[in-house]
Parts: structure tokens; C-alpha cells; sequence
């Protein structure tokens, strides 16, 4: 939590920002984020893009963006609703006006969040801070078979409220999209560390929806 913390207040340094605004924010952030009902889509996730988004500063051209994107992307989360990317944009967009963001950098991370709902580059090219931001959320789609499958079962607990028979379906359906790509990594980066992997998790957790 401390690091998050320091990261958090490290984007919103005093002598720029209300840091009695800039806390109350942050507490919100970690609210939301610390929801019972959350299995993956929590803080451990966030920390996580955080960490990728540090490996690959010399990446970046707007560090910032990325990582403020990174902490609001998935700060509504309600499994029942189709529109979380957009509530979460909205959110990011209305606090950040309040903290006195500048408005250029604010429409990135309104646009950013909105991007992870169909993982579409929106025009932007495979070296852009919003191809790196894509590949972080992805990132657990490359990790070792273990970490995937405790992946896909944290899925599958946010989605309890679904049975089998309408959950397997609609999972089958995004996992073969994700497939069905030429690539599912935008970067070159991710591609070479993680792309190969990937397709070997989907297609094992496929195997067994299936």
C-alpha cells in the first residue's frame, strides 16, 4: 500500500497539487479497488501495471498519462454492467478536472481507459504510451500456466454470479478473439517475452472450457 501511496502523491507532487484533494482521491482509488467482490481486478492487478510501467520507462513518452490511466482504468468494476470502461473514463476525467490537470492530459487518460474496452490502438501507432498501456493490462495473458490459471479462476469468481452454462460461452467467445489476432501484444517488446506463452495459456484454458 505505502508504494502506492508514494507513487500516487509522486504524480501529484504539493507544490503543483491540493494535497488535501490529492489524498481524498487516492483514498477513493483504494476503496474501490479493495472491493470484496474483486478477485483480479484489484490492487495487486494495478500495482503489477505499475511495476511494467517502471520497467519500461525509457518507452514512454508521457509517463505520467500512463500511469494515472493505470490507476483509474478499472476503478468501477461491476461484473453485471457493460459499461465499466466508460464510468471509470468518466470518473478519472471528473476528478483529475478537479485536481487541475491539464485538459491535454486528461483526454489521454479519458481516451486510454476507454481503449481497454475493445483493446483498440485508436489510431495510435505500436511504439505509443497507449500500446504500452494495452500490453500491461494484458501482461497476465504471458505469465507461466500457474499464475494464468490463478488468473482465469479470479475471473471466473467475479463472475459467480453467472453458471457455468452462460459464463463458459461468453469467456470461450473473448479468449478466441484474443486468438484470433495477428498479434495479441501491440509492442515489440511484449510480443517477444510474451506473445508465444500467451497463445499456449488461451488455448489450455480453451481445452478446458471446451
Amino acid at each position: 500500500m505505502e508504494s502506492l501511496r508514494n507513487h500516487w502523491f509522486a504524480l501529484f507532487p504539493a507544490d503543483h497539487f491540493n494535497q488535501e484533494l490529492t489524498t481524498h482521491l487516492f483514498d477513493g482509488i483504494i476503496k474501490n479497488y479493495n472491493s470484496r467482490r474483486r478477485h483480479y481486478h484489484n490492487l495487486h492487478h494495478i500495482t503489477s501495471m505499475l511495476e511494467l510501467s517502471n520497467v519500461n520507462t525509457p518507452h514512454l513518452q508521457q509517463k505520467d498519462v500512463v500511469d494515472i490511466a493505470i490507476f483509474y482504468h478499472d476503478i468501477i468494476y461491476n461484473p453485471l454492467r457493460k459499461d465499466n470502461e466508460e464510468r471509470s473514463a468518466r470518473r478519472a476525467s471528473e476528478e483529475l478536472k478537479e485536481l487541475n490537470l491539464p485538459k491535454e492530459k486528461i483526454d489521454l487518460v479519458y481516451n486510454f481507459i476507454l481503449a481497454t474496452k475493445s483493446h483498440d490502438l485508436q489510431g495510435f501507432d505500436e511504439t505509443s504510451d497507449l500500446a504500452y498501456f494495452l500490453d500491461f493490462d494484458l501482461a497476465i495473458l504471458g505469465a507461466t500456466w500457474k499464475d494464468y490459471w490463478n488468473y482465469a479462476q479470479q475471473i471466473r469468481k467475479e463472475y459467480e454470479a453467472y453458471p457455468d452454462f452462460l459464463y463458459n460461452p461468453g469467456r470461450v467467445k473473448v479468449l478466441q478473439t484474443f486468438l484470433s489476432k495477428p498479434f495479441i501484444f501491440y509492442t515489440a517488446t511484449f510480443r517477444r517475452m510474451l506473445e508465444i506463452q500467451a497463445r499456449k495459456n488461451i488455448e489450455q484454458e480453451l481445452a478446458y472450457l471446451h
